[in-house]
């Protein structure tokens, strides 16, 4: 059973479309027991808001070392500087 794991990844990102990214890498899940590898890859569309907000809906697959797979959607508020 996994306590509090915290996950560190490194990321390439791929833009085919504007406001469309497509992002993969390795990475780590660090829990109070043992560590696992991970691959993720995943999915978000930046939406343009009024003055410089954004909003940006992703979907996110991790492959957690042979046995875990993990889905996330996410929903994130960003202003460009």
């Amino acid at each position: 059973e996994r306590v509090y794991p915290i996950t560190s990844t490194v990321v390439g990102l791929f833009s085919p479309w504007k406001g469309v990214q497509i992002f993969a890498g390795p990475g780590i899940e660090f829990d109070s027991n043992q560590s696992y590898f991970i691959a993720r890859f995943g999915i978000d569309y930046a939406i343009d808001l009024s003055n410089d907000w954004y909003l940006t809906p992703r979907l996110i697959f991790d492959q957690i070392g042979n046995e875990v797979q993990a889905y996330t959607i996410g929903l994130s508020i960003g202003r460009k500087f």
